[in-house]
């Protein structure tokens, strides 16, 4: 209960929504995977057995006041009532013969709210490392991309094939948009408003092949060599420029 609801997340945050509901994906190529797939592959071949599957749907949680006072908020405590209605026997006791006598809930004694803080200390830091997992896959995968290392493509909505696209294309300010639903609006490809549906999904061509290929040490290369990569991408990007302003 004192988690947080994802059915209201989705309703603020379509990446919750999507990641959350494998329903919502469409199907994959021999020869290609759907960037949400291509991406817990590649998450699970970085950190292994740290990698729940969850972390895309994970929000980053604030543990709540240190000590409850006149300035701690409301938020804090509901949350700390909440974890401890769930987490301290003696404080679910009290809590449940005042809602017995259709009372409001005890507010916690200092002993009760340094449990509850420290519960919900462990629960943001838990709930931080999950985000900073997915959020270096993110920027990994945008690594491959960008440097050619993996092929991205888009697929029309219903069917057909993949369609590359250039390297070139990642430098931009809009992709995190693309990664929220895996899809890019057709109409307006560089919009920072994630599309629910409707868009053209996009894809990974040849991450199949490099998990399945990919060693031990491949696994400690992934993120070096894709950052080389993009920098060799990024150098002769610059030569060709400076070659046609001559």
């Amino acid at each position: 209960m004192f988690e947080i609801n994802s059915e209201q997340l989705s309703a603020i945050d379509p990446r919750v929504e999507f990641w959350g509901d494998k329903r919502l994906w469409p199907n994959e190529g021999i020869d290609h995977a759907f960037f949400a797939t291509a991406l817990h592959r590649v998450a699970g071949f970085i950190f292994k057995d740290q990698w729940t599957g969850s972390e895309p749907t994970t929000i980053g949680c604030q543990p709540i006041r240190t000590q409850l006072d006149t300035l701690t908020r409301e938020h804090d405590i509901r949350e700390a009532t909440n974890i401890l209605y769930h987490c301290h026997a003696g404080y679910r006791d009290r809590a449940q013969m005042c809602l017995a006598n259709s009372q409001a809930a005890p507010l916690p004694s200092p002993d009760e709210w340094l449990v509850a803080f420290t519960i919900s200390q462990q629960i943001s830091d838990e709930t931080w490392a999950a985000v900073h997992r997915f959020e270096h896959v993110l920027r990994i995968m945008e690594l491959l991309f960008e440097s050619g290392m993996v092929v991205a493509a888009v697929r029309e909505h219903h069917s057909g094939y993949p369609q590359p696209i250039a390297p070139q294309i990642w430098l931009n300010e809009c992709r995190r948009a693309w990664f929220a639903t895996c899809q890019i609006d057709q109409q307006r490809p560089y919009s920072k408003i994630p599309v629910r549906q409707g868009g053209r999904w996009l894809v990974g061509v040849e991450v199949p092949k490099l998990v399945a290929e990919g060693g031990e040490e491949q696994r400690r290369r992934l993120a070096r060599d894709a950052r080389e990569s993009q920098h060799d991408a990024r150098d002769n990007a610059s030569a060709r420029r400076a070659q046609g302003d001559r």
